[in-house]
């Protein structure tokens, strides 16, 4: 298992995660310059939050997500905007996709 510095995971926890008490969290993506974990997204049982530079704090559900849609090479998750690059974005949206359907 890869582990998370401690001071990483409090800052993307005050900065985009809001999982509840019960969410198990399987991914989290540190986008920060300098890995602090202040940019980035992550992924639990329950949806997506993330938190892109210069932006505010997005989260969707997989249950209540209604639209995904790649515009000019980012995602706009119900009207939210979501860019972890374009290769990325791309894999993201086939993925959520998916989850959607479930």
């Amino acid at each position: 298992f890869v582990s998370m510095p401690s001071r990483a995971l409090r800052n993307a926890t005050k900065s985009f995660i809001r999982a509840k008490k019960d969410e198990r969290v399987f991914l989290i993506c540190d986008q920060s310059l300098l890995s602090q974990a202040k940019n980035g997204f992550a992924i639990t049982d329950s949806g997506l939050y993330w938190k892109n530079v210069l932006q505010p704090a997005g989260a969707v559900t997989f249950t209540t997500l209604n639209e995904v849609k790649l515009d000019q090479g980012h995602l706009s998750l119900d009207g939210q905007f979501f860019n972890a690059g374009s290769r990325l974005n791309l894999k993201m949206a086939l993925l959520l996709g998916k989850l959607r359907r479930i």
